[in-house]
């Protein structure tokens, strides 16, 4: 089954670079073992600070799996949805195979939300469904107020996604930018991580911006090059080094 906007209600598209394949592993090997396993109803509870990878490995949860035929997948992600949908949307969906809601951070304090959640995972597992979510935190420590919701949140399985190391990170920013034909040596990665934020996900965007300023320059990334552009962005992302 695709995943059609029945379950994408948000109308997204996921990515075409998102898969396990291009997530670089580090020391999270055993989730994504558990991840890519055939669904079997139990719940997961994924959680890891910014930067980890957490909506990458949802979302590849979901391609690799969504083609597979079976009850579907549902996919939402819950700060997007806050803001244009109603709890309702997560009413009769206990019957397909793997639901998977992104960045449960995003409803705490919702109440509404809180108990809709609530509800969808008592019904995934009255119907053996896989309720997969994604947190900054792990389920004791969760911001979510409905003191029934986060003692279900730690029933299923428990992973923290950990941080890559500096030589992960790198490598991950030098394979990314050879994917866009760009060349980045060794010197301007080593500068870029002395004056950027060091999480993933902040050295991809900045990776983004690089890659377009050096299209309307026509020119290489330089450190010089890339000094300038670090510059005229100003203190948004800039590290300490």
């Amino acid at each position: 089954m695709s995943l059609d906007m029945q379950q994408m209600p948000l109308g997204l598209s996921l990515p075409a670079s998102v898969s396990f394949e291009n997530f670089e592993v580090g020391l999270n090997a055993e989730i994504i073992d558990v991840l890519r396993r055939p669904a079997n109803g139990q719940a997961i509870y994924l959680w890891g600070e910014e930067g980890t990878g957490r909506t990458h490995l949802l979302q590849a949860v979901c391609r690799e799996h969504g083609q597979g035929g079976g009850r579907g997948i549902f996919y939402l992600p819950l700060r997007e949805a806050v803001a244009r949908l109603a709890p309702a949307v997560l009413e009769g969906i206990a019957g397909i195979e793997r639901v998977c809601l992104d960045d449960l951070d995003a409803v705490a304090g919702r109440r509404d939300w809180e108990a809709a959640i609530f509800r969808l995972y008592n019904e995934c597992r009255e119907r053996h469904s896989q309720f997969i979510v994604t947190s900054r935190l792990p389920p004791a420590e969760s911001a979510v107020d409905l003191p029934d919701l986060r003692s279900r949140l730690s029933w299923g399985l428990v992973y923290r996604l950990r941080a890559l190391d500096e030589a992960d990170r790198a490598r991950v920013l030098k394979r990314r930018a050879a994917e866009r034909g760009l060349v980045l040596g060794d010197e301007v990665v080593a500068y870029i991580m002395q004056r950027w934020r060091r999480d993933l996900g902040a050295l991809l965007e900045l990776l983004d911006r690089l890659d377009e300023a050096s299209l309307v320059a026509k020119r290489p990334l330089t450190v010089p090059f890339v000094r300038d552009c670090i510059e005229r962005l100003g203190d948004r992302g800039r590290g300490t080094g």
